[in-house]
């Protein structure tokens, strides 16, 4: 489970060249990924499978997709709309293209979009010598929006797919939308952890719900702010957020393990991310 973390943490980062993220900071796949590694539909494929599997496992993991990305990866074909969540910027200056009162023509546009590399590349054969009109604007805006969404993008999201979907019946994967699938893969997005519910849920070792080492740390992890609960949940699980239908679902489950020790400098808490076991000494005071 570690090792899909920190698999996610490098893969997944826009640095590393196979994903861009929108200006929300929302993952999808780089249409110049070949650019920067030459096996990249293998990677993405694999990657799809490791999403798969984290999925399939119950396992949550940290990457945040673009709606019009999770929508693929829900068999839906993206379309206008969509261009919204991609660009901000190309969908307002469409929308304006739209309703635009005076003529199409007088301001030079022709059927060509701008790709990844900065290059024109022509929507219709001979692109470059068609001018975007009153009458054809409409065509011109659906099939920009649609090279941007589905043909440049067509390459990476139908790897990274075809490894998504080896584990996961795609029947069973359209019973949900965007937000929902997001959910699934990457838990619940909150501000701190539910420590009741934590509580309630806790397996004990060397000591019980009601002693008072265990109440005291439920104590100090309630006093917490948000994100030092964050820190401790990564500490002992390896993942930074809570399981879509709580802690219930965490598997294996959260496990309290009390050490013993003669005094509080003797040694510091440790964990097992892969038993989700934190294993903390009996301190002198919650403090």
């Amino acid at each position: 489970k570690e090792f899909w973390e920190k698999l996610a943490e490098t893969t997944f980062n826009p640095d590393y060249g196979l994903f861009r993220a929108t200006e929300s900071r929302l993952l999808y796949p780089s249409p110049d990924a070949m650019k920067y590694h030459e096996q990249a539909n293998k990677l993405f494929e694999f990657l799809g499978l490791v999403i798969g599997k984290a999925i399939y496992e119950g396992i949550v993991v940290e990457p945040c997709f673009a709606p019009f990305f999770l929508a693929k990866l829900l068999g839906r074909h993206n379309s206008y709309y969509d261009l919204q969540t991609l660009d901000p910027s190309l969908f307002s200056n469409l929308q304006r293209l739209k309703s635009y009162e005076g003529s199409v023509a007088d301001l030079c546009c022709s059927f060509v979009a701008t790709g990844s590399d900065g290059e024109e590349v022509p929507l219709l054969p001979n692109g470059h010598n068609v001018v975007v009109t009153n009458e054809n604007r409409f065509r011109y805006v659906y099939m920009l929006s649609d090279y941007k969404l589905n043909v440049e993008l067509r390459e990476g999201s139908a790897a990274f797919l075809s490894g998504f979907q080896r584990l996961l019946d795609d029947g069973w994967l359209r019973m949900f939308g965007e937000e929902e699938l997001q959910q699934i893969i990457s838990g619940s997005s909150t501000d701190g952890l539910d420590v009741d519910d934590l509580q309630k849920h806790t397996v004990y070792q060397n000591c019980g719900p009601k002693d008072r080492f265990s109440v005291d740390f439920f104590r100090a992890l309630a006093a917490l702010a948000p994100p030092k609960q964050i820190a401790v949940l990564r500490f002992v699980t390896s993942c930074s957020r809570t399981p879509l239908l709580g802690f219930s679902h965490l598997v294996p489950p959260f496990t309290l393990v009390k050490v013993r020790v003669r005094s509080d400098s003797e040694r510091l808490p440790t964990a097992s991310t892969c038993f989700n076991t934190l294993k903390l000494p009996a301190y002198s005071s919650w403090k």
